[in-house]
Formats: structure tokens, sequence, C-alpha cells
């Protein structure tokens, strides 16, 4: 869409070849370039000595009731990403804390996950998204937080909770787990604003894209 949007076509051979000059010319400039398999393959060799990681989650998720299912690409696991030369995997997924029986399986997926990668000797890096509508945002991505935390992950990659006094609380709920900031697809002004708050409150950095 961001493709269509900017003028690009946006068929598959034209996304790689996006993809190829994106990272030839900003991988330099980075410390970590996330690229899927399937329209990225072709860039992993342009990011030079910058690290690899891939993500695991398919487009689209499973529904179950009001809540939502991560679903996994069927072809890339932890260990094709390590022989691929990632150092890491990174999986997204849709989390409420108040939908029981989607947490659960959430979760079930986010410890299976984190195993694979500790087996294959990769980072887990793991996403959740609160979705729809929550009483209040930042409380819920601490929890949030603070569940997947216990499981394990080598870093949480989570939403700006909504000011700098909740990104203390994130990093409380995160305990030994460092977390990063993610994009969220804001403007820039609003994201490097986001971005101050979430550093002062004990984040390690962020991944957008």
């Amino acid at each position: 869409m961001a493709a269509r949007r900017h003028g690009y076509p946006d068929d598959a051979s034209s996304l790689r070849a996006l993809k190829v000059e994106l990272v030839r010319g900003l991988a330099p400039f980075t410390t970590v370039v996330l690229l899927d398999v399937e329209l990225g393959l072709d860039a992993f060799t342009e990011r030079g000595d910058t690290p690899l990681v891939v993500p695991l989650e398919a487009q689209g998720y499973e529904s179950l009731g009001e809540g939502r299912i991560t679903t996994l690409l069927g072809d890339v696991d932890p260990a094709r990403a390590a022989a691929l030369g990632a150092i890491g995997c990174k999986l997204l997924l849709p989390y409420r804390p108040d939908l029981a029986d989607t947490a659960r399986r959430q979760e079930e997926m986010v410890a299976r996950v984190v195993a694979d990668c500790r087996a294959a000797g990769v980072l887990s890096i793991i996403e959740p998204i609160v979705y729809g509508e929550v009483p209040e945002l930042g409380a819920a991505v601490a929890e949030t937080a603070r569940r997947l935390a216990r499981l394990g992950p080598d870093v949480l990659k989570l939403q700006y909770p909504g000011s700098a006094r909740l990104c203390e609380l994130l990093t409380r709920a995160c305990s030994a787990v460092p977390w990063v900031l993610l994009g969220g697809g804001t403007d820039e002004p609003t994201f490097l604003a986001q971005l101050r708050d979430a550093m002062r409150g004990g984040a390690r950095g962020y991944i957008v894209g």
C-alpha cells in the first residue's frame, strides 16, 4: 500500500527491487535490517555487515470470537532463518489481555517460538499489538508486556503507551526483558516525541519500517 501511495508499482517483482534499493541505501545507517523471505530475499546480500532479522508471521490472522490468532508462515521458521544468516526472528501477534481464550493461545505460540529461536541460536523479538477498544491502552500494553516477558523472549517490541510515565510502567512490566518502541505508522514528529518519552522511560531503542 505504501508503494502504491508513493507512485511505485506494487507487483511482486517491483517490490523485490524496491527492497534491494532500500536496503542498499539504508543498511549502512542502521543497527539491524528486518526483511521477509518472500519479497526481501534478494536484498539479504545487500545489507553488508548489518545484522538481519526475519519475520515469522503470515499476512492476516485467524479469528476466534472477538479475538485474533497469529498465522505463522509455513516455509519460514527460526532454523531456516538461522540458515539464511539471520541473528533473530520477529513475531507479530495481535493480543488482548482481557480475551482469555485468544490470549492463552497467543501465549502458547510465543512460548513455542521462543523455544524454537533458542534451539536455532537466534534472538526472539516479540511484537504484541493491543487492538480494538480497550478502556486504557497504556494499562493494556503494560499487562501484555508483563505476561509475555514471563515467557522469556529476548526483546519485546511495544506500542507507545501514551506518556513518559507509562513508558516507565512498561519498563517495570518487562522486568529483565529489554523493550523497543514500534513505529505504529505515525508521522515523524509524533514518533520522535514518542521515542523521547520511551527512551527516558527505559526503552532500549526502536524498530520501525
